[in-house]
């Protein structure tokens, strides 16, 4: 009997060991979750005190309030998940803490036939344009209507049924706008477009928009003039966009200007050539007006289609352009069972109406951008495409999703706290005692100060006073305290944007901890005049020690020495961190040691230290003018008979006295007479011979004592010697 009971405690021991908290969620490696956040449930009826005490405890941010007001999103840093529900799952009033785990959007997946081959129009992890996602949003307006400017359509397919509005035949100059089987080409750019979501066939990516078919293409093209009707017509007749799927010929500047006649979108394929059309260009995509979007075509790896045209200055964007399904004629043509009316075809012509489609849906979402508009946020809205770097000049895929939200205009969101734009920012460490308090938003927010909380190490403290922006509240803390945290409430309602979105938000720092400033000021040798350990210090100089903090000067520990004996000197004013003594003129070539003893400077602290301030004045003068150079030179052979002599001086001589008598030339048959001695720029002499030098001689150049003389200055003598030419 003892031992059941022993192995019973012990079996209950282990249950109450191995059984996890209730409250605590368990992670497993494959779950899908945010690193930074955590959604935790109170008991009915806890005081928000204790909550922002427990919020504290981790140092977490209320992000935003659920429900009933009991469930809380909370964010955090450097802290993993895992941590944090376990030391809030403990907390008295907590009934549970979980990951925010990650969801998917149960997109809108077509039950039509062949959506599973319609690659372009899904995931844009596959290099398509999430369109499924976008329908979520918006599938298209019958108020929009978009203008195919191509071959026929075949109206009556049953994937394009009530898709469409009166159109015309140019080419046959009749209301008919379906021939025959060669009519294929509109009848699959109008599926791509806004085929039906009916649960047959193809869907396109605005499936609810209205089709204008506008016919100018027959078997074997069209001609430019009609091309030009059509556009006049989609104008008149209440078109949004056109889809210009063809090209070729060249430049016509009436077809240029009736692009230019219509308001919305012109989008035209770049062409299926391989070419760059910033070389080769490429009409109607390579014009220049503003409305046309030219369209380049990728595969579904994510490549330049090997077809597709591209060119960073003529080619916009890219979207799905190679193996495209959609409608087709249903009548006897060269394909396989015709009947079925769908078919795969590849170009440019294929990509151009997945622009239309995100065009059309974004219009349909707001009907009220202006045509730039509406393009610039087409392609800021591309998801990015490095295989396109430097091939286009968007190097991007267009994307229905991202293009729809990028114009939605409705508003849900409350503003937030700008984390890194709030000073300091949000949840910062070792924040100086001395910085400003200033929250930043996101959006421009409505204030009341009355909902607002602040606490200092947990205890509710007063502010003396706000200030207000549009988008910032500055807090007028004063100096804060050393290693205490700060918490701001923002209670619901506190902040509110323009459509009265709010959310409850905490925005919280922790100030640096005190340490004791043990360092003494020392000297900033770059800063003080002249530089510490300077030398050639002109006389007339101001002698300034700079120091690199503020401090405080006792005199009776300065010393000044000049080339090691002690002088005096007279102390001028000095600022917070300088100080200027009055040496005087000072000496030539002397140097000067300014000692700082011990105690002669200090900062608030106290500390101080030993110092030495150096520098060495300039050189005395020479009192001779010195010769720098002759030409010739001292030494030189062949020098032509006829060759001035030029000598330079160190300094400039043009206010001396020259002497042309101090100057001899000789040789070894006597002297040469000199004609002249003048000056030549600010620092040369030129001797000029009476007549050629000798040949074949080595002449001599003395220029005696004081041959420049002036300003209590004269040249010393010189002589240098060359030998002349032969000839």
């Amino acid at each position: 009997m003892y031992w059941s009971k022993k192995v019973f405690l012990i079996m209950l021991i282990l249950v109450l060991v191995f059984i996890p908290y209730s409250n605590a969620e368990i992670i497993t490696a494959s779950d899908d979750y945010r690193e930074d956040v955590v959604i935790i449930s109170y008991s009915s009826g806890l005081p928000e005190q204790a909550k922002a005490n427990y919020r504290a405890s981790v140092k977490a941010n209320l992000e935003e309030r659920l429900g009933d007001g009991t469930m809380e999103v909370l964010k955090f840093k450097n802290q993993s998940v895992e941590e944090v529900i376990q030391k809030l799952s403990r907390k008295p009033g907590v009934k549970w803490v979980e990951p925010d785990y990650k969801l998917y959007a149960t997109e809108i997946v077509p039950s039509d036939t062949w959506w599973h081959e319609l690659w372009g129009m899904r995931s844009s992890q596959t290099y398509g344009i999430d369109a499924h996602l976008a329908w979520d949003l918006q599938q298209g307006s019958e108020d929009i209507i978009v203008a195919v400017i191509d071959s026929g359509i075949y109206i009556d397919h049953p994937d394009l049924v009530g898709r469409f509005v009166a159109g015309y035949d140019f080419f046959n100059n009749d209301s008919s706008v379906y021939d025959g089987w060669w009519d294929y080409h509109g009848t699959h750019v109008a599926g791509t477009i806004a085929a039906n979501m009916n649960n047959i066939g193809v869907v396109g990516v605005a499936p609810n928009v209205k089709i204008m078919p506008l016919k100018f293409l027959g078997q074997d093209g069209g001609y430019t003039s009609d091309a030009i009707e059509a556009i006049y017509y989609a104008r008149d007749n209440g078109a949004d966009i056109i889809n210009a799927s063809w090209g070729g010929g060249r430049f016509s500047k009436s077809l240029e200007r009736a692009i230019g006649s219509f308001d919305g979108p012109f989008v035209a394929a770049a062409g299926n050539d391989s070419l760059n059309n910033d070389s080769y260009n490429h009409y109607p995509s390579s014009y220049k007006n503003s409305n046309i979007v030219a369209v380049a075509s990728t595969d579904m790896y994510g490549q330049l289609s090997d077809f597709s045209n591209y060119g960073v200055s003529k080619v916009d964007i890219a979207a799905p352009g190679s193996y495209i399904l959609s409608t087709m004629p249903m009548v006897d043509y060269n394909v396989e069972e015709p009947e079925l009316g769908y078919y795969w075809l590849d170009g440019t012509s294929m990509a151009t109406p997945h622009v239309v489609g995100v065009l059309a849906l974004m219009m349909s979402e707001n009907p009220n951008l202006s045509t730039d508009e509406l393009i610039g946020k087409l392609y800021d809205s591309s998801v990015p495409n490095a295989n396109l770097n430097g091939l286009i000049k968007y190097p991007a895929i267009v994307n229905a999703f991202n293009a729809v939200n990028a114009v939605s205009t409705q508003d849900n969101q409350a503003p937030l706290i700008d984390s890194p734009n709030s000073v300091p920012e949000n949840q910062a460490l070792n924040v100086s005692i001395n910085s400003d308090v200033i929250v930043r938003f996101n959006e421009a927010v409505v204030y009341a100060d009355s909902l607002v909380s602040v606490y200092e190490n947990d205890v509710p403290v007063s502010i003396s006073s706000t200030q207000f922006s549009s988008q910032s509240i500055k807090f007028n803390f004063g100096t804060l305290s050393y290693g205490a945290t700060y918490r701001i409430e923002f209670g619901e309602n506190a902040v509110s944007d323009d459509s009265g979105n709010t959310l409850a938000q905490t925005y919280w720092f922790e100030t640096e901890v005190f340490v004791p400033d043990t360092t003494p000021p020392t000297i900033d040798g770059q800063s003080s005049t002249p530089n510490n350990n300077a030398i050639d210090v002109p006389l007339d100089s101001e002698v300034i020690v700079v120091f690199d903090e503020v401090i405080n000067i006792d005199e009776n520990y300065i010393t000044v020495f000049k080339d090691g004996v002690s002088i005096g000197y007279t102390s001028l004013n000095t600022t917070d961190n300088s100080f200027v003594f009055e040496l005087g003129t000072l000496a030539y070539q002397s140097t000067y040691d300014i000692i700082f003893a011990e105690g002669a400077v200090s900062d608030s602290e106290g500390n101080t230290i030993q110092q030495t301030f150096t520098f060495t004045t300039v050189a005395e003068p020479s009192s001779s003018i010195q010769v720098l150079s002759t030409s010739p030179a001292n030494g030189d052979t062949g020098v032509r008979t006829a060759s001035p002599i030029k000598v330079t001086f160190e300094q400039a001589i043009s206010t001396y006295t020259i002497d042309s008598n101090k100057v001899t030339l000789s040789y070894s048959g006597g002297n040469i007479p000199v004609d002249r001695v003048y000056l030549r720029g600010g620092e040369s002499i030129i001797v000029e011979a009476l007549g050629d030098l000798p040949k074949s001689q080595v002449i001599t150049v003395t220029l005696n004592d004081g041959l420049v003389s002036g300003n209590n200055m004269s040249s010393e003598p010189y002589s240098f010697s060359f030998t002349t030419k032969n000839k």
